[in-house]
């Protein structure tokens, strides 16, 4: 849909309504003219923070106090998104597996040795910043861009989840 200055408009469902809500609106200015990929996992953190709702994700804002399980939420959100060719059990299973041993799931581990933190356990820490000033967030804080650093790490690292896994076992990271 496009506005009256032909901009490109993306509204979203509220899942509890099961309506269209003209109030979360994102606007993604001119990237269809362009050509640019739009990002979807951008697109539903922007939808979430204006308070919008998916299944069972919290909102970015909220994020901070999350639990493992309301980050693998978040981390099953994204991939449905943003890495189709993911979502299923095997990868998920996989990736499960790598964070586990990372980071328990937790967004606020730190490695007191290597200075990596982090779900992803990303070194040096600040790598994830760009998606937090992207989010709004504070990335050292909030898992939301850190799992979308991780998921865009392993996916120009090593492909699948499943291949991070392996590398991981073998020994030095992934």
């Amino acid at each position: 849909m496009r506005d009256e200055r032909g901009e490109a408009k993306l509204t979203t469902r509220d899942a509890s309504r099961g309506r269209w809500r003209s109030d979360v609106t994102v606007w993604i200015v001119g990237a269809l003219e362009v050509g640019v990929r739009i990002n979807l996992s951008l697109v539903l953190v922007a939808i979430l923070a204006c308070g919008g709702s998916t299944s069972g994700t919290s909102t970015v804002a909220q994020a901070s106090s999350n639990t493992s399980a309301e980050n693998k939420a978040i981390a099953r959100e994204l991939i449905r998104n943003e890495y189709a060719r993911w979502d299923n059990a095997t990868q998920f299973q996989c990736l499960d597996d790598l964070w586990q041993a990372e980071s328990h799931w937790n967004h606020r581990a730190r490695n007191k040795r290597t200075g990596a933190c982090g779900i992803p356990q990303a070194y040096p820490c600040n790598k994830m910043s760009e998606l937090g000033k992207a989010y709004g967030v504070d990335y050292r804080a909030n898992p939301w861009p850190q799992i979308a650093w991780g998921l865009r790490y392993i996916h120009k690292r090593y492909g699948t989840p499943c291949k991070a896994w392996r590398k991981f076992k073998r020994g030095g990271g992934y």
